[in-house]
C-alpha cells in the first residue's frame, strides 16, 4: 500500500479566514522586530556585497497597485529567510505590500503552536513536503500574489549548502500558472549565509562574507498567459498538458537561477565541493 503523505496539523494554521485588526497590527510588530534585527545584523556583523540591488528595491517598492511580485533564490541557510531581507530599505516594513510571504517546511517552522503563532504573524505560510503542489499553503500564496502581495519561494525545497543548485520543485511552476495576473519575478543568488549559520548549529556566526547577486526580472508574462490558455492550475485539471506547463516554467526559472550561479562563480573564484549539477 502506498504510504500517506504528511499532513499539517489543525493548530499549525493560524491565518484568520477574514482580515483582522489584532491581526493585521501584531503581524506589523513581529515583521517590523524580526526585519529590524535582520538589517542590523545583516549591515552590521556580515560582511555584505550585493550587486544590482536597486533592481529589488525598485521591484518591491515602486511596483504598479495590484501587480503580485515573486522572488525566488537558492537556500544555503536556514538563516535566508529573514537575514537576506535586511538589505531592503527599512520603509519597507511598514506595509505588508511590501513585505514578503514566504513559503515555509511545517515540520521545520511550525512544530509547536507557539511557534506556529510566531511565524504566521511573521507572514511565513506552512507548506508540507511530500504534500506535492495543491495544498492549502501553496493556495495561500497563490491569493496573496492575486491580492497583489510579494511572495518568496525557495524552488529548491530544501536548504542546501552544497555550492550547486538541486532540481528545482514544481510548485513554482504552479504558483505562476494558478496567478490570476503573472506576476513579476525577481531571482537571487546568494553565498555566504551557509558560513554565518552552517547546518546543526544555533547560532550565527559574525563577520562572515555574504555574496547577494539580484537578476534582471523574468519577464514569462506572454508565455504564461498562453500555458494558461490550456493548463489550467486546478486539482481538476491535472492532467499532462498541466504538468507539461507546470515543468516548462519551473525549467525556465531553474535556467535563469543557474546563470545567476554561474556569476557568482566568477565573483568567487573558488572550487565548488559537493555534488555536481
Amino acid at each position: 500500500s502506498s504510504t500517506e503523505p504528511p499532513k499539517l496539523p489543525p493548530w499549525a494554521w493560524r491565518f484568520p479566514a477574514r482580515s483582522s485588526l489584532w491581526f493585521n497590527a501584531a503581524s506589523r510588530v513581529v515583521c517590523g522586530s524580526v526585519g529590524l534585527l535582520s538589517t542590523l545584523f545583516l549591515r552590521n556583523f556580515c560582511d555584505l556585497h550585493v550587486e544590482n540591488i536597486s533592481t529589488l528595491h525598485t521591484s518591491i517598492m515602486d511596483r504598479a497597485p495590484g501587480e503580485g511580485v515573486v522572488t525566488i533564490c537558492n537556500h544555503p541557510s536556514c538563516l535566508d529567510d529573514p537575514v537576506l531581507w535586511g538589505a531592503m530599505p527599512m520603509r519597507s516594513l511598514l506595509s505588508t505590500r511590501t513585505t514578503r510571504w514566504s513559503l515555509g517546511a511545517h515540520n521545520i517552522c511550525f512544530t509547536r503552536p507557539a511557534h506556529a503563532a510566531f511565524f504566521t504573524l511573521g507572514q511565513t505560510i506552512p507548506v508540507v513536503r511530500g504534500s506535492g503542489v495543491y495544498q492549502q499553503g501553496v493556495d495561500f500564496a497563490i491569493d496573496k500574489l492575486n491580492e497583489g502581495g510579494w511572495v518568496h519561494v525557495f524552488p529548491e525545497g530544501r536548504v542546501n549548502q552544497y555550492e550547486s543548485l538541486l532540481r528545482l520543485k514544481w510548485g513554482i511552476g504552479r504558483i505562476l500558472l494558478a496567478a490570476q495576473r503573472p506576476p513579476l519575478i525577481i531571482p537571487l543568488y546568494s553565498r555566504g549565509m551557509q558560513d554565518v549559520l552552517p547546518n546543526q548549529t544555533y547560532f550565527p556566526r559574525f563577520f562572515k562574507k555574504v555574496n547577494v547577486i539580484v537578476g534582471e526580472p523574468i519577464d514569462l508574462r506572454q508565455r504564461v498567459l498562453e500555458l494558461q490558455q490550456y493548463a489550467r492550475a486546478s486539482r481538476e485539471e491535472d492532467d499532462d498538458q498541466a504538468r507539461a506547463a507546470r515543468k516548462e516554467l519551473t525549467d525556465a526559472i531553474q535556467e535563469r537561477l543557474r546563470a545567476l550561479e554561474a556569476r557568482m562563480d566568477g565573483i568567487m573564484e573558488r572550487p565548488k565541493p559537493g555534488p555536481g549539477k
